[in-house]
């Protein structure tokens, strides 16, 4: 007797080969992409604190101490986009504090730059929580 198709056995088998398959990329595929958001989240801190830098050095006189908002970085064209950042992010009024004498520009008073992303993940340059 010819008999065509495949067992109950072969089928089981089949299916338990694609959950492992399955059970082993999917928190490999989790994994690297947390890791590229926060790639992207420290990144971006970092892009925000050199357009503070660059805004200090082209925009303000050599002694100065003031703040600057993100809204401000980008209508002056030092940043693109800022709407992962939550709204009050930083210091309560969206605004980094900038002090500059003789040319050396301080950003918050030399503290680490921190932002707060729509998704809850806060960032400074080297890690996020």
């Amino acid at each position: 007797m010819n008999k065509k198709g495949f067992t109950l056995t072969e089928l089981i088998t089949v299916i338990a080969i694609i959950g492992l398959i399955l059970l082993i990329t999917i928190p490999v595929y989790t994994g690297v992409m947390n890791n590229n958001k926060e790639e992207k989240y420290k990144l971006y801190v970092e892009t925000v604190e050199k357009a503070v830098l660059t805004y200090a050095d082209i925009e303000l006189p050599s002694t100065v101490e003031t703040s600057v908002s993100l809204a401000v970085l980008k209508e002056y064209g030092y940043l693109k986009d800022s709407s992962d950042v939550k709204a009050n992010t930083i210091d309560k009024t969206n605004e980094i504090k900038i002090k500059k004498e003789n040319n050396k520009v301080t950003i918050n008073g030399g503290d680490p730059l921190k932002l707060e992303f729509e998704d809850g993940t806060t960032c400074n340059k080297t890690k996020c929580w």
